[in-house]
């Protein structure tokens, strides 16, 4: 007997290649088939999933769900299980010195798997900027939690914000790049300081993506904020696509202010595409302009991007930037049933990006079930609480 069977779904799977209607048969917790699955008297549970389709359960790569200790934090399962997501990486909102609340209260309370990335400032994002002085950063204990807690920390996060990083930028990136290495870590480097000089942040990017290796993630790319990589005219940085072209992972992180839609196209115009969709979601937004993981897929998928391209960029992709392909991103037989069952909604939809300019569009990838450690979660339309607004305009 099957624990669920999700029937006749039209299954999109990037990591194994598959895009056809097939059903999913689910066993204690963990994919046992996909293809024909036995009669519906064999499952103590039956999603009929005609017309909708089936995914590997989201991942949101780039979230602050550091409920409670940062004033950006939200609770992970209102931008997880309950629109969509199976699983959120906190990125750098908890640094070594209160990593202690995120293992203790966020994680392994969470319906949501959720993860993160270790701010090399010591208190994360308790105060910001993070880092005023060099007394902010303690390289032996960020690398000892991070070490000690490899199931959860997925990597190093640094962001080239704040007046510290104008004064000695280039230093903090080699010390943030020592911390990554001697964890054996991916580093995660946050550009774009809306209050920064223009010149000098600009260079200190163009030093900053020097260092950055293979496996590492630039984030908002997709800014305008001084230390962009994309210029208002369409001219891309150089060194920025050298570092694509070392394996240096692109990932969105929509965000507060991190991303425009003109920037957005720009890039696309001239081949930039995100290997990671996130949604930066945080406080600030998730009851205006960025809402959630599936809102943002919808404003790619507005912008001209594939079905199959952004839920690549919300699984496999994500799932290969943790390092966790061999337990998130897939349908294969064996892995955690971490599965996403959507709609594609179509009607007049008004988007914004992170400046408050609107697009037209006509779609919403829309979530109706979300499926994790054996719990079906039914879906909200992955707005998230408060975003009741965000409807079809008439």
């Amino acid at each position: 007997m099957y624990d669920l069977v999700i029937k006749g779904g039209e299954v999109v799977d990037p990591a194994q290649e598959i895009h056809d209607v097939l059903d999913i048969a689910v066993r204690h917790g963990r994919i046992e088939k996909l293809g024909k699955a036995p009669d519906a008297d064999q499952a103590r549970e039956v999603i009929d999933a005609g017309g909708k389709i089936v995914c590997p359960g989201l991942i949101d790569l780039h979230t602050h769900v550091y409920e409670k200790v940062t004033a950006l934090g939200v609770n992970p399962d209102v931008v997880g299980v309950k629109c969509g997501v199976t699983t959120v990486v906190d990125a750098g909102s908890a640094g070594y010195a209160d990593f202690g609340g995120f293992s203790a209260f966020i994680a392994p309370r969470s319906l949501t798997n959720a993860f993160c990335f270790l701010n090399i400032a010591s208190t994360g994002l308790s105060v910001m900027p993070e880092i005023c002085h060099w007394g902010d950063i303690d390289v032996e204990g960020t690398v000892r939690v991070a070490k000690e807690n490899r199931e959860l920390i997925k990597g190093i996060k640094l962001r080239l914000v704040g007046p510290m990083m104008i004064e000695n930028g280039l230093d903090v990136v080699r010390q943030a790049r020592a911390i990554a290495e001697a964890a054996g870590l991916p580093l995660m480097v946050h550009i774009g300081d809306h209050q920064a000089d223009h010149n000098k942040s600009q260079a200190l990017t163009r030093q900053m993506l020097g260092l950055l290796r293979k496996g590492d993630i630039l984030t908002h790319p997709f800014t305008v904020s001084p230390g962009r990589v994309i210029d208002a005219d369409g001219g891309v940085l150089e060194e920025f696509q050298e570092a694509i072209e070392r394996g240096v992972l692109v990932d969105v992180g929509h965000g507060n202010r991190s991303l425009s839609f003109d920037m957005v196209r720009l890039g696309l115009e001239r081949g930039i595409l995100p290997f990671t969709i996130s949604s930066d979601v945080s406080g600030l937004v998730l009851r205006s302009r960025v809402y959630s993981l599936p809102v943002t897929m919808s404003k790619f998928l507005n912008l001209g991007l594939g079905l199959e391209q952004v839920i690549r960029m919300t699984t496999a992709n994500a799932a290969t930037a943790l390092g966790m392909s061999d337990a998130l991103g897939s349908l294969k037989a064996g892995m955690p049933a971490d599965i996403t069952v959507a709609q594609l909604v179509r009607g007049d939809w008004d988007f914004q990006d992170s400046l408050g300019n609107h697009m037209a569009g006509q779609v919403m990838f829309t979530p109706v079930a979300t499926i994790t450690g054996g719990r079906i979660f039914p879906g909200d339309g992955g707005l998230g609480r408060g975003a009741e607004g965000l409807t079809p305009n008439p």
